[in-house]
């Protein structure tokens, strides 16, 4: 695929960052696919997905499609479960996400720092010329950090983008 690739792992919040690039990039007249927990989506939904990151050949043609159709950018959730298994592991992300981790899917992952691994795995597929994009108020962001990657840290703590205000509205 020649459309940047976008991963975004976590254990909150990947549908909703996934979902929100998606709708922000096709507002702004960037044609965006989105890959996850929803299903697939190009120009509105195609079909729902078994997995949250599904099997690397259901991926690899939705991404033909999405170059067939003229898209420019693909949001993806990126899964522990995906990383761990190999789904995801013969692509290149032109930018990595990091938003969160909890102590989530250890029936699977047996240990915390397993989990971390796996999550870990996406921030080495990072496109030497991309980006890894990293929540800074994660107590495990630390580990997602890989020294080749231009790593861009967000966050309330001191970061490269400080949160320094915002507002919720309904």
């Amino acid at each position: 695929s020649d459309a940047p690739m976008i991963g975004i792992t976590g254990s909150n919040g990947k549908t909703t960052t996934s979902f929100l690039i998606y709708q922000a990039l096709n507002m702004l007249g960037e044609k965006c696919a989105y890959i996850g927990t929803i299903g697939f989506y190009i120009d509105d939904k195609v079909k729902d997905l078994n997995n949250t990151t599904p099997d690397l050949i259901d991926i690899y043609e939705m991404l033909i499609e999405c170059k067939r159709n003229g898209y420019k950018f693909v949001a993806m959730e990126v899964s522990s479960h995906a990383l761990d298994l190999g789904r995801v592991d013969t692509l290149m992300f032109d930018y990595a996400i990091f938003s969160n981790l909890t102590e989530d899917h250890l029936d699977f992952h047996k240990t915390f720092d397993d989990y971390i691994s796996a999550k870990n795995k996406l921030f080495h597929m990072v496109k030497k010329e991309g980006a890894a994009i990293i929540n800074v108020d994660d107590s495990s962001y630390e580990k997602m950090l890989n020294k080749n990657n231009r790593n861009i840290l967000f966050g309330f703590n001191n970061s490269d983008y400080k949160v320094l205000d915002y507002r919720y509205e309904n």
